[in-house]
This record gives C-alpha cells, structure tokens and sequence, in this order.
C-alpha cells in the first residue's frame, strides 16, 4: 500500500511541476512549484546561501538584549528549534480553549543524554556533531578556527539546556508537563525572556496565562538569555538556522547533514532526492498536496465506505458495552456518552486549510520553506482566542497512518 500511494503521489507531483499553465495561487501551481524548486538543484546550487542571507543579517543586527524578544520571536516562527519549543494548541485540560505553551527544546541532538553521557557510543555521536557544525559554519563562510570556536560554543550552550531538561521518562507524566501560570508570575519568574514583549512578537500579546511545560527548564533559559554575551547568543541562533535549512541548501549541506545522521541514526544511504522532495511537499503543502491526491485516489464514494464502516464498529462497541457484565450502569453511560461524542476523521478533512495568503514560487526552495514556516505559525497563532476549530486534522491524506487524540476524542 505505501509503495503504490508512493507512486501515486510521484506522479501527481511530476505532472503539477511540469504544468506551467495552472492558475496562479491554485494548489496545483503551488504544489507543482514547490516540488520543481526543489528538485532544482542547478538553482540550489547556484544561489549558494544567498536565500539565508536576510535572516543571517537580523541575526548579525542584534545589538542589545532589549532586541532579543522579537529575534527570539521569529525565529520560533522560522521553525529554527532555537532555544525552546512554543505555540498555540489546545489546552489537554480544557478542550474548548487554546493556549500558548512553552516547552523544553534547543538541542540539536534531540535527547539530553547525548550531553550528559560519556559512554563510547554517546562519545562518537558527540564528535560526529562536532564535525557536523564545523562544516556548516564554514560553509556559511567561516575561516576553520572560528568554525571550531563557533561549534565549542553550541554545544557549550547546548550542554546547559541539556542539564535544565527533563528526561524522556519524566515528560511522560503529563500532570507534570503541565503548569499553567498567569502571565505576570511567569514575567516575574523569568525577567530575562521579557515574556510580554515576546508573546506580542509572536502576534500572542493577548494571551494572560500561558502553560510551562518543564518551569525548571525555563530557569535556565532565563539565566542564559541574562549572562551568555551577545556574540554567543548569535552564534547559537545561526548554527539553529543554518541546521534546520541544511535540507533546502547545496549538496555539501546536505551531505554533511547525512553523514551526520549515518552516525546519530545508523542510516546507510541517502533517501533520493525526490522522496526528500516530496517528503518536504506533503509536510509544507499537506492539505494542497492532498487535495490533489484525493482527486486522483480517494473518491467520495471510498470515503463513505469507511465511514459506514466506522459506524458500524460503534454500533458493535456499544453493544458491548451494554451486555458487559463487569461495567455498572453509571460506568455503561458515561462509556456510551464518550463512545456517541467521538469524532472520525477518515481520508481527507471536510473543510481544507487554504493557502491562498502563502507565496510559492519556483524561485528558491528555501525562501519557499522560510515563507511556509511563518506562515503556518502565524497561522496557528491567529488561532488563539477563537473557538477551538475540530475540523483541522494532524496528518496529511496521503499519510497511511492513524491516531486517538484523548483529549479531543478523535481518530
């Protein structure tokens, strides 16, 4: 099945990067412009770093803690990994809601063990990093020292958050990932971040509470945003940059990017480089992507038959759950009530997320992933205050996977 959805989506992106007639701001002019940029590596090539350099210019521009929030702000927009993890979902406590949460985040090597650890396996995943953000600095144009000095200094920075940052078994306890915190004890508790002035930057300055997911964490990142110069700050926000674009840029970024993951991952061979193309469609243009895939593969007709045939397993599971004999009657309704309230998604959303406000051209593939990015987080943002909307959907329609989301009650 994934082999022939994969063909399928081949083809459908093949044929929009080879239309140059379809309408402006349609999806299949997106789609098919975002693909062809990708898959343009002549383009890739020549233009070099060239599409980083105006976010590598507001990172060289700061020049005073004062200036920090609204840096900090875009690039948590920008999708960069810098620092902390934080958007608008909905609230796991009261689901009618949104909030703003913040959670640990800022390590490039994804789990704090690889900076703590110093057993021969974490030790080598530790020098291959090394050599990782060697190459990248000084493929951003810097002389081999300061591309060490630069590399020490990331993972200097990193290695404190690493010690600020709970354990993979410690964010599985949910009661204690989630602290909910007036927006004037968090500003008290942590001066530094000069939360006020980064919530209106993210376009959230309405927000009067925010969740914390780890506050310890942000102890840390308190005293880091008050005490690491400037310089430092810097260097660790373009290694974030040049890191998550790494993908969008020249081979020898990319390449260095793989050999990197051969050592963190195991992995062999690099995936080709249409898969990593369409891989990068389906995450940036889902729902775009997947309308034209539901036109091609999934008629209305399928759709009903699934849905039938959901309808049918809640009938059975009711009927369960009445003849079971273990269950009280209070237990029994409470269980129908949940059973009776769940939401099924199935193939494709009934309301698609629209895309007309968000530029795509063939021009650049990384500008178009930069432009994704903001868009797609200030289009979360705008969320906030609003009603919570049931019909968006947490995966793409070519994606053959499914989920419950507890909180929401939904497959």
């Amino acid at each position: 099945l994934g082999l022939r959805t994969q063909a399928t989506l081949k083809q459908i992106l093949e044929e929009a990067a080879a239309n140059r007639s379809a309408a402006p701001g349609s999806n299949l002019q997106k789609v098919g412009d975002f693909y062809a940029a990708a898959m343009d590596t002549v383009a890739i090539e020549k233009a070099g770093i060239a599409p980083l350099q105006p976010e590598l210019a507001r990172i060289a521009a700061l020049k005073t803690r004062a200036q920090l929030p609204a840096l900090i702000a875009y690039e948590q927009d920008l999708g960069t990994g810098a620092f902390f993890r934080s958007g608008v979902q909905v609230d796991e406590k009261n689901t009618t809601r949104y909030v703003v949460q913040f959670d640990q985040g800022g390590l490039t090597m994804g789990d704090r063990d690889y900076y703590l650890k110093d057993d021969v396996r974490t030790q080598k995943v530790r020098a291959a990093y090394q050599t990782y953000m060697q190459q990248l600095f000084g493929l951003l144009g810097d002389s081999p020292a300061a591309a060490q000095r630069n590399a020490a200094t990331v993972e200097r920075l990193e290695k404190r958050l690493a010690q600020a940052s709970r354990s993979r078994v410690e964010l599985r306890d949910p009661q204690a990932n989630y602290n909910q915190m007036a927006l004037a004890a968090a500003a008290q508790r942590y001066p530094a971040v000069q939360l006020p002035k980064l919530l209106a930057a993210m376009q959230l300055g309405k927000a009067q509470e925010i969740i914390v997911g780890q506050p310890a964490f942000f102890d840390e990142i308190n005293t880091l945003l008050k005490t690491e110069p400037l310089a430092n700050l810097q260097t660790y926000l373009r290694w974030h940059l040049v890191r998550s674009l790494a993908g969008t840029l020249p081979a020898a970024f990319v390449e260095a990017s793989f050999r990197y993951n051969q050592v963190l991952t195991g992995a062999r061979q690099q995936t080709t480089r249409w898969k990593r193309a369409q891989a990068a469609t389906d995450a940036t243009l889902g729902e775009a992507f997947g309308q034209l895939y539901v036109d091609k593969a999934f008629p209305p007709a399928a759709k009903q038959k699934a849905l039938a045939m959901l309808a049918n397993i809640k009938a059975s599971m009711a009927e369960h759950i009445q003849t079971n004999t273990w269950m009280s009657a209070p237990t029994k309704a409470e269980a129908l009530k949940k059973l009776n309230a769940l939401r099924v998604k199935i193939g494709y959303p009934d309301k698609w997320k629209d895309y007309s406000a968000l530029p795509i051209s063939r021009e650049s593939y990384a500008k178009n992933v930069l432009a994704a990015r903001l868009w797609e987080n200030r289009r979360e943002a705008a969320r906030f205050g609003g009603p919570v909307d049931h019909t968006e959907w947490s995966m793409t329609p070519p994606t053959i996977n499914a989920y419950y989301n507890p909180p929401l009650n939904e497959i």
